[in-house]
Formats: C-alpha cells, sequence, structure tokens
C-alpha cells in the first residue's frame, strides 16, 4: 500500500512537470506566433509603403516622360501611348 502510494505520488509529480512543461512550451508557442504575426504585419506595412514610392515615382517618370514627348511636338495621346510603349518595353505593366 505506502509502495502504491510513493508511486502514485511520484506519478503525480511527473504529471505536474509535463503539464507545467506543457504550459512552457505553450506559452513559448503563443510568443513565437506573436512574434511572427508582428513581423508579418512589419512586412506588409512596408511592402505597402515600397508600393506607394514605387507607384509616386512611376508618376513623377511619366509625367517627365509625357513632357517631354509634348515638348517634342507630339499631342498628349500620342505622348501618353508612347510611355505605355516604353513602360511595357522596360517590364512593367501600365
Amino acid at each position: 500500500m505506502a509502495a502504491k502510494l510513493v508511486r502514485d505520488k511520484d506519478k503525480i509529480q511527473r504529471l505536474r512537470q509535463s503539464a507545467t512543461r506543457a504550459r512552457k512550451q505553450s506559452a513559448a508557442d503563443k510568443k513565437r506566433a506573436m512574434a511572427a504575426e508582428i513581423k508579418a504585419k512589419a512586412v506588409q506595412k512596408e511592402n505597402e509603403n515600397l508600393k506607394r514610392q514605387l507607384a509616386a515615382m512611376l508618376k513623377m517618370q511619366k509625367q517627365t516622360f509625357v513632357n517631354n514627348e509634348i515638348a517634342g511636338g507630339k499631342t498628349l495621346s500620342e505622348a501618353n501611348a508612347a510611355f505605355e510603349q516604353w513602360l511595357k518595353h522596360q517590364g512593367g505593366v501600365s
């Protein structure tokens, strides 16, 4: 009887340690998941900022290109079409 109580006591202690380890792992997993989520949001925000910057740069480039074409004697629609062709040639999409 006493031996069974000792075994049960050891078993209870092992189960408690196991539960504690599981809780710690669970907390660590949650922290890792939260860190990954934060990193993902930061990368997404950075990508959105880069997209805005690229769009602004493209807009400025188009403006300069079209103005130069108009200064060369083309109409606005011809200049816009020339820019679209140039952009396709560069590998971009309009």
